[in-house]
């Protein structure tokens, strides 16, 4: 159901016959489903993304794009324009991870153990280093949740941790800006 903001009635919803989860509210948008952005004014859809695997976990937002992370055990990390729906950039690479965004960069483990730091607004990339044992790809029996691979970035520290699902290692290794 959507509520028209000040008035508090009920609006016209959008055809939203699969599943969906809130995954944020902005002033004037609510973001649904896979990719959806629906008018909180009127209730109509704004736009919409059709990306070949599922959304992972709520994507991250910044003031320009979102980042996503597709896929169950691994997936793509895409840029959508938050006001269009446009694709600004995707990457091809094979992400086990979740994202961690911190400074403008964006965080992610690929499934061939490289440790990857990207621009948030070009897309730009640099491996920050390279783990053993690659590749990294936990079986769902494993009792992990999906990829069980986390990453998590502190920029004003120089620290990049993460978290190694199948050895239940937390790494925590430091990076010049």
């Amino acid at each position: 159901m959507v509520i028209g903001p000040g008035s508090g009635e009920r609006l016209d919803a959008p055809d939203l016959a699969s599943p969906m989860a809130i995954l944020n509210i902005d002033h004037s948008s609510v973001y649904i489903d896979s990719m959806k952005s629906v008018s909180l004014d009127d209730g109509r859809v704004e736009w919409a993304v059709s990306l070949s695997e599922g959304v992972r976990e709520n994507p991250v937002f910044l003031p320009q794009s979102i980042l996503i992370r597709t896929g169950e055990q691994s997936g793509h990390v895409y840029s959508i324009d938050r006001n269009t729906g446009a694709l600004r950039w995707q990457l091809a690479r094979e992400v086990v991870s979740n994202i961690s965004l911190s400074g403008g960069w964006v965080y992610f483990l690929e499934e061939d153990g490289h440790l990857i730091r990207l621009d948030a607004g070009s897309g730009e990339e640099e491996v920050l280093g390279t783990f053993e044992g690659a590749p990294f790809m936990l079986p769902p029996s494993s009792g992990m949740p999906a990829g069980g691979y986390y990453v998590s970035a502190a920029d004003e520290l120089g620290m990049v941790f993460v978290l190694l699902g199948d050895s239940e290692e937390l790494v925590a290794l430091s990076h010049s800006g």
